[in-house]
């Protein structure tokens, strides 16, 4: 497993950015564009002051090792490209990019500074692998000063394996603005526990995680729609919870006549999470889900509503020849 210090998905702020629509509902923006890259160690590259003028300008995602000489003294196993060492001493390197967050006029909005990078905030991936999310909130300054996100990758500290890994941010990264009260990351579970021809069981579970400075009344809202955005069943929970706790709803509702998810026909509803503190609508989550049983026979194999199913795929690489780890989406469609 290769070891690395990488950011593969970044955070939550409870903030407003320039330009980003005002509103209770949270906001996801692309954090790919507008970063500079520079190949080896950089020393105070964490540093606001640092000139990186010099630096390469480019966009995420983006692999520096599929742009080296083909070499038998580079790491085995990745194709003979710099993955580990180009053999320059330069098994590293930093990114940069600037944020500015004006100041808001939310009051809950934590408003400390800090440096997101090695000075004020450090963090370390061992695993190239796997997405990942960090809170900005506590570091960021409102106002006038810019932000400074530095992420320095790390492919010195560990072999290879027999695939080729690559080195930097080679997947897209995201900043996601929510009010102090919102569904913490992956914190809806939707599931049909009893399915009939006449109608579904639906179960809801959502965590909701209050970070504002004192406790609140939260209401969650969970409406079912199908694929054309008709809303086929609704339930709603209230609970009071403490400042810094996570509160989990259970909800329950039933779905009439519903229509199945299957292969041939994978049709998919919506639920629709929405959060409300003191009245007011501050968080707001879509999420699909299908409608299916599922049963496995010891004889007779997997069902799927009832049928026999087989199961059918591909052997997805985790890169694509020349184009390596930034995975191109048209590449796999065919294009």
């Amino acid at each position: 497993m290769v070891r690395r210090e990488t950011l593969l998905a970044i955070a939550a702020l409870t903030a407003a950015l320039p330009g980003w629509s005002a509103g209770p509902v949270r906001e996801r923006r692309s954090f790919d564009d507008g970063w500079s890259f520079h190949l080896g160690e950089a020393p105070g590259g964490e540093q606001p002051g640092l000139n990186d003028s010099g630096w390469r300008k480019v966009n995420l995602p983006h692999d520096w090792s599929i742009e080296g000489p083909y070499s038998s003294a580079n790491a085995s196993g990745t194709g003979y490209l710099p993955a580990e060492s180009d053999g320059t001493g330069r098994p590293s390197g930093w990114r940069r990019r600037s944020m500015a967050a004006r100041s808001s006029s939310r009051s809950t909005v934590s408003t400390a500074t800090a440096t997101c990078g090695s000075t004020g905030a450090s963090w370390a991936r061992p695993c190239g692998y796997s997405s990942f999310e960090y809170d900005l909130t506590p570091y960021v300054n409102f106002g006038a000063r810019a932000n400074l996100v530095a992420v320095r990758v790390d492919h010195s500290a560990a072999a290879d394996s027999r695939f080729y890994t690559g080195s930097g941010i080679y997947r897209h990264v995201w900043l996601t603005v929510t009010e102090p009260v919102h569904v913490v990351r992956w914190g809806t579970y939707v599931h049909t526990p009893m399915v009939r021809e006449a109608d579904a069981l639906v179960t809801a579970e959502t965590s909701v995680v209050n970070e504002s400075k004192a406790g609140a009344q939260i209401r969650l809202a969970t409406a079912i729609e199908d694929a054309g955005g008709h809303e086929v069943a609704s339930f709603a929970t209230e609970a009071a919870v403490a400042s810094g706790a996570v509160h989990t709803f259970a909800q329950q509702g039933a779905v009439a006549k519903p229509r199945l998810w299957s292969t041939e026909d994978p049709y998919l509803y919506t639920a629709v999470t929405r959060v409300f503190a003191g009245g007011t609508q501050v968080d707001e989550l879509r999420t699909t889900f299908g409608i299916r049983t599922i049963r496995f026979d010891a004889n007779r194999g997997f069902f799927l509503n009832g049928q026999p199913e087989k199961f059918k795929g591909v052997c997805l690489h985790h890169d694509l020849g020349r184009w390596a780890r930034p995975f191109p989406k048209r590449r796999w469609n065919g294009g």
